[in-house]
């Protein structure tokens, strides 16, 4: 027999999975951020994401480079984590430099990623070559996976990736953050961590 504390219980923890993760398909996104193609081939049309809230809020597991985020600044945007505050960003020959290291893992764009749509960062708006930027203390510095360019449909014409490269986005404070990719729940295929 199921006491009431045991429904009790179960329904507590049913709450704090709920209020932990938010399903988000990525036509949302696209919508919200209002380009589409600044995070392909990593996020594309038709995906559904599960966002992670409360456990790096809580420095559980703290957002790491590399992370996709999700935050508003100046709307809704979700970008891949490049740099944490007190550290340094160049973009020099398609690499992140962050503190003077190329960041090479193929969570991040490089010449050799075995995704040819992911083999370059490119330099815009405010990153320059020869230009390092230090990111102040409370902020991210994030980038779209496709940083060349997406695809505005309101002006019907190819844009710069809205990210930290440009003052619109600049330096995003961590109050902004409201959460972190954490799994690609649709299309089944492509079922996983972005």
């Amino acid at each position: 027999m199921v006491s009431w504390a045991q429904w009790l219980l179960v329904g507590v923890l049913i709450g704090l999975l709920l209020v932990n993760f938010v399903v988000v398909p990525s036509a949302m996104i696209f919508r919200r951020e209002g380009s589409i193609g600044s995070m392909e081939p990593t996020v594309q049309i038709g995906d559904v994401f599960l966002i992670e809230k409360l456990s790096w809020k809580f420095g559980l597991s703290p957002l790491q480079p590399g992370d996709v985020i999700a935050f508003n600044q100046p709307r809704k945007l979700y970008k891949r984590l490049i740099a944490l505050g007190g550290q340094s960003v160049e973009i020099k020959d398609c690499y992140v430099y962050v503190d003077g290291q190329p960041l090479k893992s193929n969570q991040f764009n490089h010449p050799h990623h075995p995704d040819p749509q992911r083999r370059c960062y490119y330099n815009a708006g405010r990153m320059q070559p020869d230009v390092e930027l230090v990111i102040p203390e409370g902020h991210y510095f994030v980038l779209g996976d496709n940083s060349a360019v997406s695809f505005d449909p309101k002006r019907q014409s190819r844009i710069a990736s809205m990210d930290s490269r440009f003052a619109e986005v600049g330096f995003v404070k961590q109050e902004n953050v409201y959460g972190r990719i954490f799994l690609r729940i649709w299309p089944p295929w492509r079922w996983g961590v972005p």
